[in-house]
């Protein structure tokens, strides 16, 4: 175990992608005193997130990582949505052409991204102490808050970035409230998801290499993209000439079961998924298999994000100080919301990356103005607020077009507005737009 230090201008709390983008960010800035935890013993081994949209490929550019993991990744050409029995709507990155140099959704999986920005980190001669899991903050003399840590070790300093995931311990003992911005749930159909990746056997030649491809039908969403061979030829178990795919789908009813065997998989792709998928010979005539699975997981959809993502211990108190004491939130601990167009990961990059830049001007402004660089600070936090609320609408937005074309109600008027606004290429262009997340960085 690596020696902690007793103190620390900046202590970032969570080295999944989020916490290692901002360390990265805040000392190619200048802001070198810091420290970077976290609770795992090593780093995110499976996928989860998988997509960088143009907006976060740009940002990522800004602390030199873009090119490397263009390198790694696939350019994703758009979307495909379908029903069973016909295409329903489609989206072309390339309509960004004149407003990125990343006209495409890079197709690359979390781990990896985490990997490059780690090896980064450690070019920059920073690295992740590990494992320490945070458990109390209190105040200390001099603006700082003390953190102990399970073990009993602890450190003091003046800014915690709380980056440690949707369940934050920071957001908890901080106090801050996590809740969904509109009080609403998401669609009952989509509550329950499942996410896995696996091998088809034989691989289809309609199986999307460089297409985001959505199935949406009476059973429920179904979701399946490519994963890059450089990524799937570094897991156990998978061949040379193995193509892994990731897959989401939607469980309308009850809880999936913890081990997800790739017998309970396959029967959602044969209900759910593409017809060019189904495993029976009767109503596929080339029937196609789950041969492996890689990993899968399952989780409840919903949306929430935090009260603040910018706080002080104990304001208001005697002690209380614009610089110090000062506790900010990142990604997951910040917001949450549907895997709808794939842009979690991509918000709490640019949160932290942005951050980098707050922080520095920060630190800047506060050599004459104390109260000036807490402002900072605040129009930050309050800015980030107002695009993870705008992000969490849209992927609302998207399930709720999702939900109306999966029941192919004919007597819907929705059905056909959507069907006919899905033909105007302005519509397919904006979609294209929102998705990238130019309009939202």
């Amino acid at each position: 175990m690596e020696s902690l230090p007793e103190s620390t201008t900046i202590l970032i709390i969570g080295a999944g992608p989020t916490g290692l983008a901002a360390a990265i960010s805040l000392i190619q800035r200048g802001c070198r005193d810091l420290v970077i935890v976290d609770a795992l013993p090593h780093g995110e081994q499976t996928s989860r997130a998988m997509t960088l949209h143009a907006a976060t490929l740009e940002a990522l550019e800004e602390i030199g990582v873009a090119e490397r993991l263009v390198k790694l990744g696939i350019k994703g050409r758009g979307m495909n949505m379908r029903s069973h029995s016909m295409a329903l709507l489609s989206t072309r990155f390339s309509a960004l052409n004149p407003y990125t140099k990343y006209p495409y959704v890079l197709l690359i999986p979390q781990s990896a991204v985490e990997r490059i920005l780690l090896e980064h980190l450690e070019t920059l001669g920073s690295r992740v102490l590990r494992p320490l899991r945070a458990i109390d903050l209190e105040p200390a003399p001099q603006g700082h808050i003390k953190v102990t840590f399970d073990g009993g070790r602890k450190i003091g300093t003046k800014y915690i970035i709380g980056s440690d995931g949707a369940r934050s311990t920071i957001r908890q003992i901080a106090g801050i409230g996590f809740t969904d911005p509109d009080g609403l749930p998401v669609y009952e159909g989509v509550q329950h998801m499942v996410v896995a990746d696996v091998v088809f056997s034989p691989l289809p030649p309609q199986a999307p290499l460089d297409l985001v491809e959505v199935t949406v039908s009476t059973p429920g969403v179904f979701i399946m993209i490519p994963l890059p061979t450089s990524w799937s030829n570094d897991n156990s178990g998978v061949g040379s000439n193995d193509r892994v795919h990731r897959i989401f789908f939607a469980v309308p009813e009850g809880n999936p079961p913890p081990d997800l065997p790739i017998e309970y998989l396959q029967k959602f792709v044969d209900t759910s998924g593409p017809p060019h998928l189904w495993s029976d010979p009767f109503k596929n005539p080339k029937p196609v298999r789950i041969s492996k699975k890689v990993w899968a997981s399952r989780f409840r959809t919903h949306s929430s994000i935090a009260d603040t993502f910018y706080t002080h211990l104990n304001a208001g108190t005697d002690e209380y100080s614009p610089l110090g004491r000062s506790i900010l939130l990142l990604g997951d601990v910040a917001h949450i919301h549907s895997p709808a167009g794939d842009m979690g990961m991509n918000l709490g990059l640019r949160d932290a990356i942005g951050l980098g830049r707050a922080m520095a001007e920060h630190f800047e402004v506060a050599l004459t103005s104390e109260e000036k660089a807490r402002e900072v600070l605040e129009t930050y936090a309050a800015s980030r607020r107002e695009k993870a609320i705008a992000t969490i609408r849209l992927t609302k937005r998207i399930l709720g077009v999702s939900d109306i074309m999966r029941t192919e109600s004919y007597f819907d008027l929705r059905y056909w507005i959507i069907r006919f606004m899905a033909k105007i290429p302005f519509v397919t262009r904006l979609g294209a737009w929102r998705l990238s997340g130019l309009g939202n960085r």
